[in-house]
């Protein structure tokens, strides 16, 4: 009857240190603590989505970093993996408030002169739609120039054609050297 109780029930009267926990241990108690992860994702986050993607988040680095759990109490380790959520969200928040800080800075930089000049455009940019290039460029820039890929990738990412993407890339350093110089 012992092992019919709840994983976390056993781990409070039995303590035994995450690193020493089987496979099955590990699942039983993420079954458990889903909820419980889950729910302190979402009140920092307030999206269902960002929140189970921080929850796998924050799971991960409980897993990775068990070893480094240094407490020899069950509630403790609850406190211990409450923070980790809280600080998993808070990064993912961070992200996301980053990303939209940069895309709406990119739409002011660039959205009036791609989006609604295409009479200044030469015949070769004017051959791509004003719409997919505001669409696009900002995760183009961010693909080359952060993730360090290449036109062909990014392509096949965004379902574009990589003469598109260099186009595209061009286009938007060139604005950015006339707008602020060669910079060397």
């Amino acid at each position: 009857m012992e092992n019919q109780k709840p994983f976390c029930d056993r781990l409070r009267n039995e303590w035994k240190h995450p690193s020493e926990w089987a496979e099955d241990e590990w699942n039983m108690f993420i079954r458990e603590k889903s909820p419980f992860i889950y729910k302190i994702c979402y009140n920092v986050l307030g999206n269902k989505t960002q929140a189970e993607d921080a929850a796998q988040d924050a799971f991960l680095r409980i897993y990775k970093n068990a070893g480094k759990f240094t407490y020899r109490t069950f509630n403790k380790f609850i406190s211990w993996i409450a923070k980790i959520a809280k600080n998993v969200s808070l990064g993912h928040k961070r992200a996301i408030k980053s990303q939209f800080k940069c895309r709406n800075e990119f739409a002011s930089f660039f959205g009036k002169g791609l989006k609604y000049n295409p009479s200044d455009w030469t015949p070769d940019e004017k051959e791509i739609d004003s719409q997919k290039i505001f669409k696009y460029l900002p995760s183009i820039i961010s693909m080359k120039y952060l993730q360090d890929l290449d036109h062909n990738e990014i392509s096949l990412r965004l379902g574009i054609t990589p003469a598109s993407s260099r186009q595209m890339l061009s286009m938007a350093v060139a604005k950015l050297r006339k707008q602020f110089g060669n910079g060397g």
